[in-house]
């Protein structure tokens, strides 16, 4: 994966590091909750999550914060085996290294001399072990500097590249998605925590971190279940709070698309806004929320199309209600929404096809993501459209036949990932609303 970080300063303050971190907009709870450059590196899991409320930001920033740390290493931490690790870095390069090492304290730093491989050993006998102390940054203005100080951390940078080789190196048939929250231990503890998903609707905290823990195994276990197979073992994803833990899959996943969506859609919004007004296209339903509106429009921007043949020999060619339907489904009550859904059901049977995830938007108000026949209510149409995308990819799941192209149109503007397929109608209305965003 893919990420455009900035290369970090030990030396630069928290604030700068959160806007580095695309973070800059939490800047001001920060500044209420009385963190400063000291405070900022024992941030504990309670502050981080008072902090940032939503998952997905939270998760985000969590694995920027663990690197952070990781590299930073403050001064007065204890070293352990580093030079068993320079030992083992050694046997791939075709250098020697020596290494002198003070056991009198943690707080030293281990000098090491590179010779060629064919230059003879210096005895035991007439080597000497030399003791350099870290220098508190405390007591430094800037922090500490010199030869020995930047020689000590070229060293750490090779130990954990050496280590991360060693780690790595017999993973080649593991799941390509890595998990960097997941609890460290064998294969059982983390089984163990998947018989607790099988089971345990609550602490939500206990929950939630299980989930994390668990990512991998699900994904290799679960990879060819069906939805129902997957909501009917974990009886935590059938409460309100198990869209939740969906979207958590998918920011793990792809952490660089935890919230682009909303930093691409008010362009693409006013853009498809913008075609609609040219082709004189006028919803039956005004919408407040201009959000809603330039989603509902998005669906008329598209010609018809044709689906694929039914095992009945006939073409199916969806009407836009039929697409909207699966789009973004609008009715005025909830008995409306049961008799859509049926109806929808049975048009989907004859053409041997399954229903899978869509919006619902009940009385232009209430909104809400339909997965088989569990609903979770949403609190605005922009978050329905970005929830509703992310469940494609949390679950493995195929979009939609009758709107396929519009997601697909989604997945390339609003998410800025490369398309699952190529659609003409999808290309054909990209190229049209990219003329509005050169305005």
């Amino acid at each position: 994966m893919e990420t455009n970080e900035i290369e970090e300063d030990d030396n630069m303050s928290y604030k700068t590091q959160l806007r580095n971190w695309n973070f800059g907009v939490y800047l001001g709870v920060f500044e209420e909750e009385g963190i400063d450059d000291d405070s900022f590196d024992l941030l504990d899991e309670e502050t981080i999550r008072k902090i940032f409320t939503k998952a997905g930001p939270r998760l985000n920033f969590k694995q920027k914060y663990q690197k952070y740390l990781q590299e930073k290493k403050m001064p007065n931490a204890p070293i352990k085996n580093e030079t068993s690790l320079i030992e083992t870095a050694s046997t791939a390069s075709t250098d020697t290294i020596d290494t002198f090492e003070s056991t009198e304290s943690f707080n030293s730093i281990p000098i090491v001399f590179k010779m060629p491989a064919d230059a003879p050993l210096p005895s035991p006998k007439k080597s000497k072990i030399i003791k350099v102390d870290f220098i508190d940054s405390a007591f430094s203005e800037g922090g500490p500097k010199g030869k020995l100080w930047h020689r000590y951390h070229n060293i750490r940078k090779a130990i954990k590249l050496a280590d991360s080789h060693r780690i790595t190196e017999n993973k080649e048939n593991e799941d390509q998605y890595e998990n960097p929250f997941e609890t460290i231990g064998t294969r059982d503890e983390t089984s163990k925590l998947l018989d607790f998903l099988k089971v345990a609707i609550e602490p939500f905290v206990k929950v939630l971190e299980a989930w994390e823990a668990t990512f991998k195994m699900r994904r290799s276990l679960y990879a060819k279940k069906s939805i129902l197979d997957v909501f009917r073992d974990f009886p935590c994803l059938r409460l309100d709070s198990g869209i939740q833990l969906l979207e958590i899959d998918f920011n793990l996943r792809y952490g660089d698309r935890i919230d682009v969506i909303y930093s691409t859609f008010p362009k693409v919004r006013n853009a498809i806004l913008d075609e609609a007004k040219e082709r004189k296209i006028k919803l039956d339903t005004h919408y407040e929320d201009p959000n809603l509106n330039a989603i509902i429009s998005l669906v008329y921007l598209f010609p018809p199309i044709t689906l694929k043949k039914s095992r009945k020999g006939g073409n199916w060619r969806p009407t836009r209600s039929e697409i909207l339907d699966s789009f973004f489904m609008l009715v005025d009550n909830f008995d409306e929404f049961q008799e859509r859904i049926s109806m929808r059901r049975a048009k989907l049977s004859q053409h041997n096809l399954t229903m899978q995830p869509f919006a619902v938007v009940i009385g232009g108000s209430n909104f809400f993501i339909q997965i088989e026949d569990q609903s979770f209510k949403v609190d605005s149409a922009l978050r329905t459209l970005e929830l509703t995308f992310k469940m494609f990819y949390a679950l493995d799941l195929g979009y939609p036949c009758e709107s396929e192209h519009i997601w697909l149109l989604i997945e390339e503007i609003l998410f800025n990932m490369k398309p699952k397929k190529k659609h003409p109608s999808s290309a054909s209305v990209i190229c049209d609303l990219q003329y509005h965003f050169n305005k």
